[in-house]
């Protein structure tokens, strides 16, 4: 199952506290976890922010690096900041590290909850790659991943980090029943 703990928008005091309360356990569905939360923030009519923790791989057997294809080509800017959790190798990282990097955001390993907490503090205030000078399309506007200040000159807003109110909250346990 997937499940919604606190809605969009909710306070940060409300966060920690569901998120400090949760148990997790059973197995990791975290592509269907990143869509039910890409869906949750209407991804497809704004700009929208992901903040994936994840103590191990996917492990119902979907393609986390096909989602955040699916996912980045469909939004208006969506991106994945990933957390890997005490991950036990980097096989495991791979699939949630592609999640990252395929929608322009950043992955970031913890091992232990200092790490946790820095890796968090992070990625409210990541910075997003910026692309190289060559990386303009033919009428010299930058790659949609640009930061720079000719972004918005192109028609693209400037990229900022994620604000609470657009950053979604969802545990994951259980796989859902494949058709």
């Amino acid at each position: 199952d997937i499940e919604e703990i606190v809605s969009v928008g909710t306070d940060r005091a409300t966060i920690l506290a569901r998120v400090n309360a949760l148990k997790p356990k059973g197995k990791t569905p975290l592509t269907d976890g990143v869509r039910f939360a890409a869906q949750k923030l209407r991804y497809t009519e704004g700009k929208a922010t992901v903040i994936l923790v994840s103590d191990g791989a996917e492990s119902c057997n979907k393609d986390p690096c096909a989602l955040a294809r699916e996912l980045e080509a469909a939004g208006v800017d969506f991106t994945v900041h990933v957390v890997g959790f005490a991950l036990e190798s980097e096989t495991e990282a791979a699939g949630l590290r592609c999640l990252a990097e395929a929608t322009g955001g950043r992955y970031f390993a913890a091992r232990d909850a200092q790490q946790l907490s820095a890796a968090l503090i992070a990625t409210v205030a990541a910075p997003l790659p910026t692309p190289p000078v060559a990386a303009r399309n033919a009428r010299g506007c930058p790659h949609p991943r640009s930061t720079s200040a000719d972004a918005h000159r192109c028609g693209r807003p400037r990229r900022r980090p994620p604000s609470p109110a657009r950053t979604a909250t969802a545990a994951t346990s259980v796989c859902p029943s494949l058709p």
